[in-house]
């Protein structure tokens, strides 16, 4: 069967390539009426962006987000307490209030997306910012084209609102202590009260943008109440070349990836020892990561090493969790005794982006016992 399909695809490409030789431009249609190669053009782009932007079509990353469909929650689905200075929610995904703390969680999606991250508003909130940071790499196929950035909005605020969207690039790769300002707080579409829509923003991206991109949605000061909030879901940033600059009402479908696809992405940035959905922190040695039997080794335990389940972005920072209380202290649980022992420590040079050695001086360990603990790392951006 392959060898009839691909003697039809030769067939057909060397039929194509004849009806190119024969055809002239302008060209006559049967309706009479005159194609010249723009419209010929136009055409045929239309049909390779519908085809090319289908949610079927899950291969190609067009979507430069990760998590889009805010299936993947690494650090618990919430909910999540955000201080002024913001925090990671969603995998990808930053939460950022403004005059007092907000809160962020897990919620239904519209329909093809069953998740969206909710921000739930409180007294004294001023403003609410979600944003993303896409790694250079990953935005390097934008640089220097036009680019089109979408979302569903979910408005819950009590009246209808505006969102605005701003867009950074890096000053240098991955460098993000002073980013230039590419999109300025521009107007999207506006958002009635009660009811999904679709936002959609082109922008034709700066030739540095291969150093990285920041795309914030930034949904004013509408949350001084906890009976305020909103959603977002199906986000989508990618190249759209010859689309006008501007709002945007007919964006090309989100490319919604699984969550098989998203999860792998994200524990690039983010990884964690915590069954899936719990937040790091939580008291929890039933299903910790870690029972190794420790080793009396030149007066130190050996606990073994740790291999990640996706090689990380660059060599990670390393936090320690006390599987029976959650204590961040980096200390051990005595699955025998119900003691805690010890504490953790990284062997030198063995944190890597693949992973870690542990260990612990002898604090009171015994030969044989298993000892339990948690652990996080993060390369985020």
């Amino acid at each position: 069967m392959l060898r009839t399909l691909s003697l039809g695809l030769i067939i057909l490409f060397a039929t194509t390539v004849q009806a190119f030789a024969a055809c002239t431009l302008p060209y006559t249609l049967t309706n009479g009426q005159t194609a010249d190669a723009s419209q010929v053009m136009a055409n045929l782009n239309a049909v390779v962006n519908c085809v090319s932007s289908s949610t079927n079509f899950t291969g190609g990353y067009l979507n430069k987000f990760r998590n889009g469909t805010m299936d993947v929650w690494q650090r618990g689905a919430g909910p999540i307490s955000v201080t002024t200075a913001g925090a990671y929610t969603a995998d990808g995904w930053i939460v950022i209030p403004a005059a007092a703390g907000i809160t962020a969680q897990q919620a239904t999606g519209r329909g093809p997306t069953v998740y969206s991250l909710k921000v739930i508003g409180a007294a004294g909130v001023t403003d609410a910012t979600v944003k993303q940071r896409i790694e250079s790499v990953i935005a390097a196929p934008l640089a220097g084209v036009a680019v089109t950035v979408q979302a569903e909005i979910y408005n819950n605020t009590g009246a209808a609102i505006t969102p605005t969207l701003t867009v950074k690039h890096a000053s240098g790769a991955d460098a993000w202590t002073s980013p230039i300002t590419d999109v300025n707080a521009v107007s999207l579409q506006p958002c009635p009260n009660g009811s999904w829509t679709q936002v959609a923003y082109t922008f034709t991206a700066s030739s540095s943008s291969g150093n990285g991109l920041e795309i914030s949605f930034d949904f004013g000061n509408n949350f001084g109440s906890t009976t305020s909030s909103v959603q977002i879901s199906e986000a989508d940033v990618r190249a759209t070349p010859g689309t006008a600059v501007g709002l945007n009402n007919t964006p090309p479908a989100p490319e919604l990836r699984p969550i098989s696809a998203e999860i792998p992405f994200c524990q690039r940035y983010f990884q964690s020892s915590y069954p899936y959905g719990t937040a790091p922190g939580t008291a929890n040695q039933t299903n910790s990561s870690f029972g190794h039997v420790a080793i009396d080794v030149f007066d130190f335990y050996d606990l073994g090493e740790t291999t990640f389940q996706v090689q990380m972005r660059t060599q990670p920072t390393i936090q320690f969790y006390n599987a029976s209380t959650g204590s961040a202290a980096g200390t051990y649980y005595d699955l025998n005794n119900g003691t805690i022992s010890g504490t953790a420590q990284i062997r030198n040079g063995t944190l890597t982006t693949y992973g870690f050695n542990q260990y612990t001086p002898s604090q009171g360990l015994t030969v044989g016992s298993v000892y339990l603990i948690h652990w996080t790392v993060s390369s985020e951006l």
